[in-house]
């Protein structure tokens, strides 16, 4: 199967792949803002830990909303107010008096990070593209992720090095709006898949039979497990392999093979995830597998090498849900409910 890559055909994947990198890519930097913001407002490491639950909550509150936009309203125009409103809730943060604040504004980011992150961008895709061609787009896209996480950590390195913590916020901001805003509004086409009415009568009472069948679940539970464990961990990496008594350079060194392999894995399911489109659920238990047992050498990890392998394993296994989940969605829907069909 050739992978070439093309302007003109993959255009939609391709800005894809810069919002994801700039959404999900994003999570591995602000846990280096940890420290400094535990500092900062005077609270312990493991309650500013609890700002990740955030970017889990939000799409819980978002996404049903999001999912029934997506179906009916421009998506183009709901990634501009999500660039939008994720660089405000930067802004926001780099200025909050006091924790509550921060938190409240990190929920901001959170919430525009899913306007224009995968559940957008893998509903589009979803659309644009047929079957032959929607699991290699999907894994273009998805592998803005890893582009994300393994550029992200050592961009954060430099701008805490040069800037204090608030500031370093506002020049993140900047950049995130202004290369997220000019790409979706110059790289998107006036009309997208996905008109208003597109979704049928036949198509709802479709989604709604899907909710009542098993692989529904065991497609949202491995999803759960690993992909949202993976951005659990990654955020919380700072702080425990400080603990550990790993630099900040060995820090990133460890975020971005976690990257590296998800990069490897979105690869893997670009080539081969049409070709198993039969068997493709067990495919997904077999990564769902792999990503347990990665969090379970993680916990025993001490040393550079076990730590470099449990950071491949989970970002790989991480990186690969994130195109399988989607994919998986569209064996089973059809692209006028893709928007309600990803919000599991």
């Amino acid at each position: 199967m050739t992978l070439t890559v093309t302007w003109r055909t993959w255009r939609i994947a391709l800005v894809g792949l810069v919002c994801q990198s700039l959404g999900i890519g994003l999570l591995a930097l602000f846990s280096f803002y940890v420290e400094p913001l535990a500092q900062e407002f005077g609270v312990g490491v493991a309650t500013i830990n609890v700002g990740a639950v955030f970017m889990l909550v939000a799409p819980a509150f978002v996404g049903p909303l999001i999912g029934r936009f997506l179906d009916s309203y421009s998506i183009r125009n709901i990634m501009l107010v999500g660039a939008t409103l994720a660089a405000t809730g930067l802004v926001g943060i780099s200025r909050s008096p006091s924790l509550v604040w921060a938190a409240l504004a990190f929920f901001g980011y959170a919430a525009g990070a899913v306007c224009y992150g995968p559940l957008v961008t893998n509903s589009l895709l979803v659309k644009a593209y047929p079957p032959p061609r929607v699991g290699r787009a999907l894994s273009i896209a998805a592998i803005g992720t890893s582009v994300g996480s393994i550029l992200s950590p050592f961009g954060a390195a430099w701008l805490l090095n040069h800037y204090p913590w608030r500031e370093s916020l506002v020049v993140l901001a900047g950049l995130l709006f202004a290369l997220v805003f000019s790409v979706v509004r110059l790289g998107l086409p006036a009309t997208l898949p996905g008109t208003p009415g597109s979704e049928s009568a036949t198509e709802r009472e479709a989604g709604r039979s899907w909710l009542r069948h098993r692989a529904f679940w065991l497609t949202g539970v491995s999803v759960a497990i690993i992909f949202n464990g993976a951005l659990m961990v990654g955020v919380t990496y700072a702080p425990h392999f400080s603990s550990l008594g790993f630099g900040i350079n060995d820090t990133a060194v460890f975020i971005a093979c976690g990257g590296i392999a998800g990069f490897a894995a979105k690869l893997g399911v670009a080539a081969f995830a049409d070709r198993f489109r039969a068997r493709i659920r067990l495919v997904a238990a077999t990564i769902a597998a792999l990503g347990a047992s990665g969090f379970l050498l993680l916990m025993f990890a001490d040393n550079y090498p076990v730590i470099v392998l449990a950071t491949l394993v989970i970002g790989g296994a991480g990186g690969a849900f994130i195109p399988l989940h989607p994919f998986i969605n569209s064996v089973y829907f059809s692209a006028g409910i893709m928007g309600l069909s990803l919000i599991h």
